[in-house]
């Protein structure tokens, strides 16, 4: 039974991955304007809906959401994949050939936020998806955790110069970066 009816504007879709669990499924992230927060919906099986139902990146999607309790990470909700339809579409502008990016960081972008509110908002499992905007030069690394299957962020130091990402991974916590 749905919890509730929600539109999305979908701004992340993860390449299908087989599951043994639900088949075939890709995840999505996205703006839920009815809760003014971004959200993940899963799973869901694109290639099992009718082609009608398919969707974009940058399109509002309305569905019957389920929060997914067993989700410790508080914004995941499950979709009934027979109420997914498409109602708007932030991808064409005026011009119809490029980005609508007016109507989009209009959307999004108050939504920003800082690192530190995002890790402080996921320890108390009310969400783990976040959109930050980095306003200095900052350079960050990037570990796969051997402890569990998520990415997390380490460090945050500083320098002059343009931004650097690097990217690492690590099976324990003590190999040198």
């Amino acid at each position: 039974m749905p919890e509730c009816s929600g539109r999305v504007l979908v701004t992340v879709k993860t390449y299908p991955n087989p599951s043994a669990k639900y088949e075939e499924t890709v995840c999505v992230a996205g703006l839920d304007f009815d809760l003014g927060r971004f959200v993940r919906l899963y799973p869901i099986r694109l290639r099992n809906l009718p082609y009608s139902q398919w969707f974009k990146k940058w399109q509002v999607i309305e569905a019957d959401l389920t929060h997914k309790i067993a989700d410790c990470r508080g914004d995941t909700y499950t979709p009934d994949p027979a109420s997914i339809r498409t109602v708007d579409a932030f991808y064409k502008g005026p011009k119809k050939d490029k980005p609508d990016w007016p109507r989009r960081n209009a959307a999004v972008l108050p939504l920003a936020s800082t690192m530190e509110a995002l890790q402080t908002q996921a320890d108390s499992f009310h969400g783990s998806i976040g959109l930050v905007r980095i306003t200095t030069d900052s350079e960050f690394y990037l570990f796969k955790c051997s402890t569990g299957s998520h990415m997390s962020f380490i460090g945050n130091s500083f320098r002059a110069g343009p931004p650097r990402r690097r990217m690492t991974t690590c099976s324990t916590s003590t190999t040198k970066r």
